[in-house]
């Protein structure tokens, strides 16, 4: 089944294969997607300062998104409000969507 917007977001499962996340991308404006997978719904969206080239990717734990790619850092935010938790900054630009964070 189709749900979301027609162009490309970014998009990320939930390890429970409940909720997906997605973030539009449109210059100066961005916004975290999140979907309700077993309704088949759009469960909410909201608008918040991104960056340019951003992709979205969810922890193990479902409980943080971690938004990266262009530049050395990678900005966690809470996944059930979008709160920004911290900044990672790293020595140089991210190369792959691999990453371990140590434990906080």
């Amino acid at each position: 089944y189709a749900l979301g917007p027609a162009e490309f977001i970014s998009f990320t499962m939930a390890p429970d294969r409940k909720w997906g996340y997605g973030l539009k991308q449109q210059v100066g404006r961005y916004e975290f997607w999140k979907f309700d997978l077993v309704n088949k719904r759009l469960h909410e969206r909201k608008e918040f300062a991104g960056r340019p080239r951003m992709g979205v990717k969810v922890s193990s734990s479902g409980k943080v998104l971690y938004i990266y790619v262009a530049g050395g850092t990678i900005d966690l935010h809470d996944a059930s409000d979008y709160r920004h938790l911290r900044t990672i900054t790293l020595d140089g630009d991210m190369t792959s969507d691999l990453f371990l964070l140590p434990k906080a």
